[in-house]
């Protein structure tokens, strides 16, 4: 028989992550905190062009956008993986993400930052999409199935959100991969 933890103990434990992601996100500088909670928009790991794509403001501290990527990885909030290519990619934990998801949704800021995150998406797509029939087809066909969650979430939330136009640029620069791929 397994002993299972006593119900306070698990409450205690997720109060102590609450309590540790809240300290954590208030160590950040308010710029930090803005590009943290923007980068919690990501269902998955996500490319250094995609977090500068969603992150980016037009504030006059976006200049500091790569200083702030950069602290947010020193402090383990965001965290650097290699995808199948062996290039570098970002993740955000999902306790953390959540925490984070949260506040953008308070701020108002998720509108804008999903926005943001479908226009990348569907560009970076399109370029792909052009090379999909000549030498490099299996490099993007993994670069895609790589990035095929954020792809199905822009998706879902043109889908959800009357957002026709995307979701149609979207699933019309797919029908290759998902062809080539037999997930059609």
């Amino acid at each position: 028989s397994v002993a299972l933890p006593e119900p306070r103990a698990a409450e205690t434990r997720h109060r102590s992550l609450a309590a540790a992601i809240e300290w954590t996100y208030g160590l950040l500088t308010p710029s930090q905190q803005r590009l943290f909670c923007r980068l919690a928009i990501f269902p998955t790991t996500f490319t250094m062009e995609a977090a500068e794509a969603v992150g980016s403001t037009d504030a006059p501290e976006s200049a500091t956008f790569w200083d702030d990527l950069g602290t947010l990885v020193d402090r383990a909030v965001v965290q650097i993986r290699a995808d199948r290519g062996r290039r570098s990619r970002y993740a955000i934990l999902g306790s953390q993400r959540a925490y984070g998801l949260t506040l953008l949704r308070r701020e108002g800021g998720e509108d804008d930052a999903i926005r943001r995150l479908a226009a990348h998406t569907a560009a970076w797509v399109e370029d792909a999409a052009g090379r999909l029939t000549g030498e490099r087809q299996q490099e993007e066909l993994d670069r895609l199935e790589v990035d095929l969650a954020t792809i199905h979430f822009v998706l879902s939330w043109a889908a959800a959100h009357a957002e026709v136009a995307v979701g149609l640029r979207l699933s019309g620069l797919m029908w290759r991969f998902w062809t080539t791929r037999g997930t059609l």
